[in-house]
């Protein structure tokens, strides 16, 4: 069959694309050259980083196998912890509250006993309390931690009882009735007035948080 001649423009694109194939022949043993060269370097550059790279590795890894171990140590240490002679003070120190002290023991030498005060928790009448209230270093005498206890003592609630409309106040502009109650369940020798002052009461459908004015009447013979 006879073959239709090629038009001018039809010559040039097909020179143009003969002339391109013969280019990329010709540069492709370049091109896998640069492309050999840079995969080399990548992977001398990866050997020579690779040491280094697990020497880092290791060494993280070892200083978070070193803290667990810490924490491991000090947890143990913490753990033998204990409180020595807790007893609470003789008298309320106000409405619903008494003091409670004890001295911390079985700290080693290395370890801070005013931390391990902080860090210690107590049992009180089947409660616990994560801390003491503070941490009090009485040097040779050793570090006494205290706690305010405000639950189950029942010899510290004190309560009023029996109001008693007296005469009314008179002030500036307004006029209060004066209410009297007596304190009940006071104990011999706690403080009557922290006790009265921090007692509360409810009354007419008012809550008070204490009274205004706390007084001890002393009943003498005449």
């Amino acid at each position: 069959s006879e073959q239709t001649p090629l038009l001018p423009q039809q010559q040039n694109v097909e020179r143009k694309r003969q002339t391109t194939g013969a280019t990329l022949v010709l540069m492709s043993p370049i091109i896998m050259f640069f492309v050999f060269m840079i995969v080399s370097r990548l992977c001398d550059a990866y050997d020579r980083a690779g040491p280094a790279l697990d020497r880092d590795r290791m060494r993280r890894e070892w200083e978070s196998e070193m803290r667990d171990h810490e924490k491991i140590r000090q947890e143990r240490i913490r753990a033998r912890f204990a409180w020595d002679d807790l007893k609470g003070d003789q008298h309320c120190l106000q409405h619903g509250m008494r003091r409670y002290t004890a001295r911390i023991a079985n700290v080693p030498r290395e370890y801070d006993p005013a931390t391990a005060c902080t860090e210690t928790a107590v049992e009180i009448h089947g409660m616990r309390i994560p801390s003491p209230n503070r941490c009090e270093d009485r040097g040779c005498g050793g570090v006494i931690g205290h706690w305010l206890v405000s639950h189950s003592e029942p010899t510290c609630a004190t309560h009023f009882d029996n109001f008693k409309d007296k005469e009314s106040f008179m002030s500036r502009d307004d006029c209060y009735p004066r209410i009297e109650s007596h304190l009940e369940n006071l104990q011999p020798g706690d403080d009557w007035r922290n006790m009265c002052s921090t007692t509360p009461a409810n009354f007419w459908g008012l809550h008070f948080d204490g009274p205004g004015v706390c007084e001890d009447w002393v009943c003498c013979p005449f």
